[in-house]
Order: C-alpha cells, then sequence, then structure tokens
C-alpha cells in the first residue's frame, strides 16, 4: 500500500463553485468526488500521478514529462490514465509548489465497493467515521500529512484493537476533504457518503442521563458519536455491581461499554440516545428493567442528513 512514500503537506481550499489545490513539493495523495478530466493536470508542475483500478486490479499513470509518459506507455502491465472517475483517491508527485483550479461538487452520493482493495477519494470531509462502520468493510488506511504518519480505521473490534495498541499506526478519527484513502472490502457493498447525521426528535424530552455505580453520568464514547442512556428515575447512591445494557450502532455492537448502577428499581425505563455533538441523531425504543441485570436496547441505526 505503498506505506514507505514520505508525502508533503495538501491544503486545500473549497467553495461551491470551484477549488484551488495547493500542491507542494513531493508526494502528495488527493481524492476527488468529481469526475476529472486528465486536461486539468496538463501545463502543471505535476511530475507524474498515479491511479488504481479496483476493477482492473491495476495501477494506470500520467506524466507531462514526456520521457516518463512514453515509459508509462510502453510498461505492459500499467494503463495510461486519461481521466478520474468520480470518487477516485489519486497520488501525485510534484518538483515544486504549484496550484489548480477545479470545478467540484458536494457530495453525498452512494459509492459501490469492490471486493478487495480501492483507493477512494471524496470532497467531503468526514468528522466522524460512522459511514465506513458497514458491515463488509474490513478497514480505512489514510495518510497524516501533518503527522507524517499512517493512520488506519476498523469497523471490526479485533482489528481496530490491533490498531490502537500499534505504536507505528494511529487511529483513524476523521477524514480532511479532498482526501484519498484505502479501503478493504471483503464483498460488494454499497456506501452511503454523508459528513453530518440527520437530526431526529426527541421522544423522551424529559428523561434525565442515568447513572453508573459512581454516580457519574452514564456518557460514553462510540465510534466518534456519544452514547448517552438516559432514565426517568432518580437515584442518589452508589453501587457495588452494575447492570450492563448493550446493543449495536449502526451495525456495530457496544459490548460492555455501557454500565448502569444497579440501584435501580425492577421496572424503571431507560432510553438509549446518541449524539453527534450537541444533535440528537439516534435512539432505542423505551426499555423496561426487569431486575434481571441485563438490557439490550436492540439496533440504532444513524441516517444521513438530507442533501443539499
Amino acid at each position: 500500500m505503498l506505506k514507505n512514500l514520505i508525502f508533503s503537506s495538501i491544503f486545500f481550499i473549497s467553495s461551491a463553485i470551484g477549488a484551488t489545490l495547493q500542491i507542494e513539493n513531493g508526494w502528495q495523495l488527493l481524492g476527488s468526488s468529481n469526475n476529472l478530466a486528465i486536461d486539468n493536470f496538463k501545463q502543471s508542475d505535476i511530475k507524474i500521478l498515479w491511479l488504481y483500478d479496483a476493477n482492473l486490479q491495476r495501477w494506470s499513470a500520467f506524466s507531462n514529462i514526456k520521457s516518463i509518459q512514453k515509459s508509462i506507455e510502453n510498461t505492459q502491465g500499467i494503463g495510461t490514465v486519461k481521466s478520474i472517475k468520480e470518487y477516485s483517491g489519486f497520488w501525485i508527485l510534484a518538483d515544486k509548489k504549484s496550484s489548480l483550479e477545479l470545478s467540484l461538487k458536494a457530495n453525498y452520493d452512494n459509492i459501490t465497493l469492490k471486493k478487495g482493495w480501492q483507493l477512494l477519494g471524496s470532497n467531503s470531509s468526514f468528522t466522524n467515521l460512522y459511514p465506513f462502520t458497514k458491515r463488509g468493510i474490513k478497514i480505512v488506511w489514510s495518510y497524516n500529512n501533518k503527522t507524517k504518519q499512517w493512520e488506519a480505521f476498523s469497523p471490526i473490534d479485533s482489528i481496530q484493537q490491533k490498531i490502537e495498541k500499534s505504536k507505528k499506526i494511529s487511529p483513524l478519527k476523521s477524514l480532511s476533504a479532498n482526501s484519498g484513502f484505502w479501503i478493504l472490502a471483503d464483498k460488494e457493498i454499497t456506501l452511503s457518503i454523508f459528513s453530518t447525521a440527520k437530526s431526529i426528535k426527541d421522544s423522551y424530552p424529559d428523561f434525565m442521563v442515568a447513572k453508573d455505580n459512581t454516580l457519574n453520568e452514564l456518557s460514553k464514547e462510540f465510534d466518534n458519536f456519544t452514547i448517552k442512556v438516559t432514565t426517568n428515575q432518580i437515584i442518589k447512591d452508589t453501587s457495588r455491581g452494575s447492570v450492563a445494557i448493550f446493543g449495536m450502532i449502526n451495525n456495530k455492537n457496544t459490548n460492555a461499554l455501557l454500565k448502569l448502577n444497579s440501584n435501580y428499581k425492577k421496572g424503571t425505563f431507560f432510553v438509549v440516545k446518541v449524539y453527534q455533538g450537541e444533535k440528537l441523531v439516534g435512539i432505542s425504543k423505551k426499555l423496561a428493567y426487569d431486575g434481571r441485570g441485563l438490557l439490550d436496547f436492540g439496533s440504532i441505526t444513524i441516517e444521513p442528513a438530507n442533501k443539499q
């Protein structure tokens, strides 16, 4: 996955009409939601552009340097880039600073992921990674140009735990606009791309945040969301034990993340609420505690914001 490459910083300034792409000297990884003609990259200081085609499972390239372009055309197994398809990621090597003017669109579309590796790109930034928690995605890789480190995220708990324990890889928390990123999928799936979640109405506005066994509010971070367990009852004492409350958010199990104070009485009601920042984006059904020590809140699916 070209992990041995060294990348320079990328600065991308976007607007509703177009964008100025400031290219630094050296390698950089970019991405776009648009179909881009190769003419956008001609007459620039780009030395070479590399593009990976998941359908053909091969690399293609383009160069403004005639000798390099001729070598590309004469090399078996390497295609020649004629255009860049929407939602593609691509590598650029430049020998000095330059800028490109590109006309871009906001993206709120679907991407069909092939089984295996694919190099994708998006005009949107992702402040959290819930679009990539869909079943079938194994891992997402990106390169942080500021820290000069590879970052990764996996919706699979065992893989994510290895990422978090690694000294060479940082956990991927977000993606900046117009970045490229690798995705490994174990089957063909459709990925919905959106950068903000849909706000929903709170059906239980009078419920308060429940307490854990130390009387702290039961509020936990989960995949860049905040989960709050709420209730209709007040308790004032700490407890030695706890009550596990669990379920699925975007097809990912919360496991043992949420543990209630065990002093809540049988018949107490609970509602699990999911927030993106201060905005409510997911809510469970109302749960009645039966005194058995376990509560399953079921499955909560976060929906994308309406297209703009």
